[in-house]
């Protein structure tokens, strides 16, 4: 029992020390997901709505509807739990049905968004809250730069920069912290964001979202400055 104890040591150490060297040597994050896999992110967002402090709390539910041959994702996204703190005051909106459908590549490219929802700040805020990765490994402290065209759904020319900021786990998971800059290239009121990612080195999926949005084109309230965190829940 002792050496079949010792062994297993021996391979947990030596587990640690090739996914370090994965770490070092660099890792492709490319999202790997099948039809079905679902996840939930508490989402907390505090802005201010016409002189008022709001803070806006839910839970966001996604399941993976589709993967394509070329490995696109569709997830299907719903928000529920929606509480709303209006400067002081608390309040449950009513609940509704409204679902947005996103297609991406598994690099997180979006190629196609539907949604519920007829605002085009809904394509604005989906390239803002998004992070394109380089189809090639990656190791703490490489950057890239990002250019996003303009589109017929409402999105306009966004540019970003990104780093791998470091490696860091975030409860089970082993991830990257990807820290990123993006803004609109066009407008009166060009959106931009400044927000930190953390990764799953595993299968790319999202474990966690801090950031700062300013001008955020929030659907149906329009431009607004907020801190938006997103955690990954299970």
């Amino acid at each position: 029992m002792r050496n079949g104890l010792k062994i297993f040591g021996l391979a947990a150490v030596a587990a640690l020390s090739l996914t370090a060297l994965a770490v070092q040597d660099g890792v492709v994050l490319k999202r790997i997901a099948k039809s079905g896999d679902t996840m939930k992110f508490r989402l907390k967002a505090e802005l201010e709505v016409q002189g008022t402090p709001v803070v806006l709390t839910g839970l966001i539910n996604e399941k993976v509807t589709g993967v394509a041959a070329n490995g696109n994702i569709t997830v299907e996204q719903k928000t529920t739990d929606v509480k709303l703190d209006f400067g002081g005051s608390e309040m449950n909106p009513p609940a509704t049905d409204d679902t947005t459908t996103t297609t991406y590549t598994p690099f997180g490219t979006i190629v196609d968004i539907k949604s519920t929802q007829t605002d085009a700040n809904l394509a604005r805020m989906s390239n803002l809250q998004s992070i394109t990765i380089p189809e090639k490994p990656l190791k703490v402290g490489d950057t890239w730069d990002i250019t996003l065209p303009k589109n017929e759904k409402g999105a306009v020319e966004l540019k970003g920069t990104f780093k791998v900021d470091g490696a860091e786990k975030i409860g089970v998971y082993d991830t990257y912290r990807v820290k990123g800059t993006m803004k609109e290239t066009t407008g009166d009121q060009p959106a931009s964001v400044d927000a930190t990612y953390w990764i799953n080195v595993k299968d790319a999926s999202l474990v966690k979202l801090t950031g700062t949005w300013t001008n955020a084109p929030l659907p149906q309230i329009g431009p607004s400055n907020a801190k938006i965190t997103l955690m990954r829940e299970g």
